[in-house]
Parts: structure tokens; C-alpha cells; sequence
């Protein structure tokens, strides 16, 4: 048996080449970086398992090279670089690793907050000639308790994160693309429409899965309806803002600014119209990345592959 395993965020696999030997003793490993085409066409045809990053482009073109592949499991939550159709024609399964990275993600958006409404990115920049105490914050911020935060997508990041926020005195809203308002009343948070979410919020935090219907929903019409003075953040795909609008956004004054920990093409160069705005701070996509987070991933991305390769289809994405 040969498990792949195709990534470029780790040195060491101890944890997945540990549990897939105890599994399947005699298993072989194989290691690729992101650009894996040289490898697929020498040993791709050999591969009866792969572990690969979310990003990583799986579709029919490697597929077709790989006739003896049952099984992919993926380091992440998002499959959208997964052809899944084409993977369930082949007959192989595919499973991601849901919630192990919430509590973390969560605690960057509260992280994020606090950093954005008390201003530190105005105080951090300040030298010794600047002015000193309260002199050095041209308005003043507001406490956490007075403001409202709005979930937009109320799944398990958006609920860890209300539930944080609820924690901290803030008001919270929360809109879901489906009716999860009683699990909303129940955590003490207030179900809104998309509107009023983006019009009562003085924080908006992105938590939607990307998909076809909401590449770019966040766009100049949303963004006209947040009040002046207010700030996105958005840690759930790039794809779900519209780039150009939010600039002009914040070139116009219509928001404050905004915290990203992704963006529509990454990693974020000069080819972004957001590049080089001092009110929009772009993070390198490690909202998730603690060492919990981390050692959660790993092994359960190697128990997903044990599972699938021994028939157990449940929760396999292609079911």
C-alpha cells in the first residue's frame, strides 16, 4: 500500500506516518510539495491513498493517473479544490476534517476586534517625537460592551465566536443562509436578515463556506449598508468579498477598515486592489494555526484515511 501525502506547511509527519503504519503495516510514504505534476506522473500510477492540503487542485486530469487511488483525506475543512463529482465517478472517497480549528478561529476574530476598536494599528505606528496619552488617540474608542458584533454564517466558527463576543459584553447578531434562529435564541444571540446584519453591526465577521452562490456576495450594495465608522473581518474565504468594493469602501469612508485573513488570490501581492491601504490589514492565513489546532488536524486527517481505506464510507464527501 502507498500513501501520498502532498503539502509544503510541514517538515514531520510522525503522528500520520504512526497511525497509518499501525493500520496498514508495510504502508510506503510518499511526499510531494504543491507542485506535485513531476511526482504524479512518476509514482502517481503506484498511490492507493493521498493526504493533501485543501488547496491543493485534485481533479479528473490527476485522477486519470491514478487508477489504484480508493481514498483522499484532507488537512482542512474547505474541498472546494476537490473535483468531487469526478471523485465519486472513480469511485473514490474523500473526507476533510470539520470544527478543529473553531475554537482558534474564534479567538483571532475577538483577537482581531479588540485590535481594530481600540485602534492599536494608529498607536503601534507612533515614534518618540509623537504624542503621548491621550493626546495620541485622535478619537476616542468605544468599550467592547456598548457595541454589537454581527455573525454572518452561523456555523461552528460563527456560533464559537457569538458565544465569545456574548462573553465580553458585546450585543451579537447572527444571520445564517438557513433557519438556525431557535439555536440562536438559545445561545442569546439575535437572528437578523442579511440587511440588518450589515446595517445594525459596528463589527461584521464573515464565517460562510465559499460556493458558487457566494463568490463575491459581499459586495458594493452590502458594503453600502454598514454604518460609517464600522469594520469587516473576514476569516472565511476570499472569494466571498468583492475586492474592488470593499477599497472603494474605504476610500469613500462608507467603513472604517477592515482585518483579512483571506484574501481572493493568495498569498496577497501588489496585484490586490486592497494592497498598500493602511486601513485594510492582511493577515497570512493562520487564523486556524495554533499547536492544538495543529496536532487536531494531523491526526485526524490520518484517522479519516484508516477509515476510508478500511470501507468506512460515512461522512466521505462522495457518499
Amino acid at each position: 500500500m502507498v500513501v501520498w501525502i502532498i503539502d509544503e506547511e510541514w517538515t514531520a509527519y510522525d503522528v500520520e506516518i504512526s497511525l497509518l503504519t499501525k493500520a496498514f503495516p508495510g504502508v510506503t510514504f510518499r511526499r510531494s510539495s504543491y507542485d506535485f505534476w513531476h511526482d504524479l506522473e512518476k509514482f502517481g500510477s503506484t498511490v492507493d491513498g493521498l493526504i493533501a492540503q485543501v488547496n491543493v487542485p485534485l481533479g479528473d486530469e490527476v485522477f486519470i493517473k491514478m487508477p489504484r487511488l480508493k481514498a483522499i483525506s484532507l488537512y482542512g475543512t474547505g474541498c472546494e479544490a476537490v473535483d468531487l463529482e469526478a471523485a465519486q465517478k472513480r469511485g473514490i472517497a474523500v473526507r476533510n476534517v470539520a470544527g478543529y480549528s473553531s475554537e482558534d478561529i474564534a479567538e483571532y476574530v475577538i483577537m482581531g476586534i479588540l485590535f481594530l476598536v481600540r485602534r492599536m494599528p494608529l498607536l503601534l505606528k507612533r515614534g518618540e517625537s509623537s504624542p503621548w496619552g491621550v493626546r495620541a488617540i485622535p478619537v476616542l474608542p468605544h468599550r467592547l460592551s456598548g457595541l454589537t458584533l454581527a455573525i454572518v454564517g452561523y456555523g461552528q466558527i460563527g456560533r464559537k465566536t457569538a458565544l465569545k463576543a456574548k462573553a465580553m459584553g458585546m450585543t451579537v447578531l447572527a444571520y445564517n443562509r438557513s433557519d438556525k434562529s431557535l439555536q440562536m435564541e438559545e445561545d442569546g444571540v439575535i437572528p437578523v436578515t442579511w440587511e440588518e446584519a450589515f446595517s445594525k453591526g459596528d463589527i461584521v465577521s464573515l464565517h460562510l463556506a465559499a460556493s458558487r452562490d457566494t463568490a463575491h456576495i459581499v459586495d458594493t450594495h452590502a458594503l453600502s449598508l454598514m454604518k460609517k465608522g464600522t469594520y469587516l473581518i473576514n476569516t472565511g474565504r476570499g472569494s466571498l468579498l468583492d475586492e474592488k468594493a470593499l477599497a472603494e469602501a474605504v476610500r469613500k469612508g462608507t467603513i472604517a477598515g477592515a482585518l483579512l485573513d483571506v484574501v481572493e488570490k493568495e498569498p496577497f501581492t501588489d496585484e490586490s486592489p486592497l494592497y498598500g491601504m493602511p486601513q485594510i490589514i492582511v493577515t497570512p492565513h493562520i487564523s486556524y494555526a495554533t499547536e492544538e489546532s495543529f496536532a487536531k488536524l494531523k491526526q485526524e486527517a490520518a484517522e479519516n484515511l484508516v477509515a476510508l481505506m478500511k470501507g468506512d464510507r460515512r461522512n466521505s464527501l462522495t457518499s
